[in-house]
């Protein structure tokens, strides 16, 4: 079974203490970046309310454009484990038949489709790829705080930019988001930007910068849009539309989109670890 190891952030989850949090806090020495981290966590739901959290379901219907610009529509339900490193499943039902795509903790991902007559499951190396850039960027977007308080992040405050004409900070991320199936891996260029709203304090805007499977020497760019915050039951605030977009080296984001979610529903829980397992077994 070829699965494609993702080298991703370790991100706090409910495991780690709400003094955990504030100790990654405390380790940061840019003033001006722990300030907008804590006014994120607390536009988001405050520190303790994400440390409590194990588990969050969604339902979304996304709708995928080709290049010919013809529209699929998916219904999809997602499932993120929050825990010292993140496990997400997506799955999604389509005319054609459904797909599972899972990262779980240790960063493997796999894709499973099944029209109806039979399994099978896609051992692709881009596809993989592909679908882990996109879980890369859903995950910054839906647990923003705890993949900005990972333990192995390197955080720099790039400083304030108006994007879509409001005014934002400007976090960059490295430390190996992404890994790569062929040796040695560079990494040494990929790059995460996270724009967060001056007045909001909520992310408005991701870009992804990495070095791409088919030539390690070859730069690709995407980006996201992020918007439409409501609070949910566990008191968190989360995105409800999530839209990728392609981009370039110059951070411009193009205006035609080739995924779109927009979500129904988000709920956070909280669950027992073994769930991760439950998880890898299914």
């Amino acid at each position: 079974m070829a699965l494609l190891s993702l080298m991703l952030i370790t991100m706090v989850g409910c495991t780690n203490s709400t003094d955990h949090m504030r100790k990654r806090l405390g380790a940061i020495t840019d003033a001006r970046l722990v300030r907008v981290i804590n006014d994120h966590c607390a536009a988001t739901g405050g520190l303790e309310t994400w440390a409590q959290t194990d588990q969050i379901n969604g339902k979304a219907i996304a709708t995928i454009l080709d290049q010919h610009g013809s529209q699929t529509y998916i219904d999809q339900k997602h499932r993120i484990f929050l825990g010292e490193q993140p496990a997400i499943e997506i799955s999604g039902i389509a005319p054609l038949g459904t797909k599972v795509e899972k990262m779980d903790p240790s960063g493997q991902v796999s894709i499973v489709k099944t029209d109806g007559k039979k399994t099978v499951e896609i051992q692709n190396w881009k596809a993989q790829f592909d679908s882990a850039l996109n879980m890369r960027l859903l995950l910054q977007a839906v647990i923003s705080p705890a993949a900005l308080l990972g333990e192995e992040v390197n955080l720099d405050y790039l400083g304030t930019e108006r994007v879509a004409g409001r005014l934002c900070h400007k976090i960059g991320i490295t430390g190996g988001l992404l890994g790569r199936p062929q040796e040695p891996l560079d990494t040494s260029k990929d790059l995460m930007v996270v724009w967060i709203d001056v007045q909001e304090n909520l992310v408005s805007h991701l870009w992804l910068r990495y070095h791409t499977i088919e030539d390690n020497k070859t730069l690709g760019y995407l980006a996201a849009n992020v918007s439409d915050y409501r609070s949910v039951s566990s008191q968190l605030i989360l995105p409800f539309n999530i839209e990728y977009v392609f981009s370039d080296k110059y951070q411009q984001f193009h205006r035609k989109h080739y995924l779109v979610m927009e979500f129904s529903q988000w709920q956070g829980i909280t669950e027992d670890k073994g769930m991760f397992q439950k998880l890898l077994n299914k």
